[in-house]
């Protein structure tokens, strides 16, 4: 064997091997309670920051919304947002236009 194979060899091992055991650590910390939150808490804001929030956030604010984050904070909304199904009223309007729609063999086609 040549000694620079070798060495390569055993270097992969031990990287890997390192490697490895860095990975399978990443994550497990003895105990099974989850850590604490890492963001801020969920504290009321000003309704321009809400209105800007839901700017970046959804498809637009409307005063109601924009009262709700204002009294109630981000983590709230997002977390009423997470818990919504997942259907919606536009969802429900394209299913009913689709479902009215000719079928396909009816449908002119260029050729």
């Amino acid at each position: 064997m040549q000694p620079g194979k070798h060495l390569s060899a055993t270097y992969l091992v031990a990287l890997y091997a390192l490697a490895a055991l860095v990975l399978g650590a990443c994550g497990q910390s003895g105990d099974s309670t989850p850590p604490p939150s890492s963001g801020p808490a969920a504290e009321p804001t000003t309704p321009a920051a809400a209105s800007r929030f839901l700017a970046q956030a959804s498809f637009g604010a409307n005063t109601s919304s924009v009262d709700n984050v204002s009294a109630n904070g981000y983590t709230i909304w997002l977390d009423q947002q997470f818990g919504t199904p997942a259907g919606s009223p536009h969802q429900n309007y394209l299913v009913s236009v689709i479902a009215s729609l000719p079928p396909a063999s009816r449908r002119r086609t260029r050729t």
